[in-house]
């Protein structure tokens, strides 16, 4: 089972513990039985954001950045505002319209997005990608590893506002 498990996680990180127990055919208290005790041994790691719990391989090579944003790409208009973003501000309907989502959509993705230094929000409420953050947007949109954390603008600029 946990072979399986992580095989799975491997393919697909930010797995949610109902995606696991899904794909193993199995019921969740069963997954989450396994996750957590893999956690324990070290096997996996996990990103709790919200209700709920994204796993990943250890060693999955995914920056906290990108870890942290990965689950939010089950959710379409996620994924269509972070296409639709770039290195001009822009307001949230804008936004919307580019990405094809409601600008209340937008709005939320957006927060995200600034929370985790991906984007960056002027006073006037324009939001654009942040400094180096095209990479970023990149590998969140592959779930790809990234071997920058601590060398990229964002991962710097993350860093600093948790120390300082």
């Amino acid at each position: 089972m946990r072979e399986a498990i992580l095989r799975y996680l491997s393919a697909s990180p930010g797995a949610s513990t109902s995606m696991v127990a899904r794909h193993l055919g199995t019921n969740a208290s069963t997954a989450d039985y396994h996750l957590r005790r893999m956690r324990k041994d070290g096997l996996v790691g996990a990103h709790e954001g919200g209700r709920v719990i994204a796993w990943y391989a250890a060693g999955c090579g995914l920056c906290p950045v990108v870890r942290s944003l990965v689950p939010a790409l089950r959710h379409p208009p996620f994924e269509a505002t972070l296409r639709a973003l770039g290195e001009v501000p822009a307001h949230a309907p804008w936004i919307a319209q580019q990405a094809g989502v409601d600008a209340a959509q937008a709005r939320w993705a957006t927060a995200k997005l600034v929370a985790v230094g991906v984007a960056v929000r002027s006073p006037s409420g324009k939001v654009r990608l942040a400094e180096g953050a095209s990479l970023c947007a990149r590998k969140t949109l592959g779930a790809e590893p990234c071997d920058l954390w601590g060398k990229c603008p964002v991962s710097r600029a993350r860093t600093q506002r948790r120390d300082g």
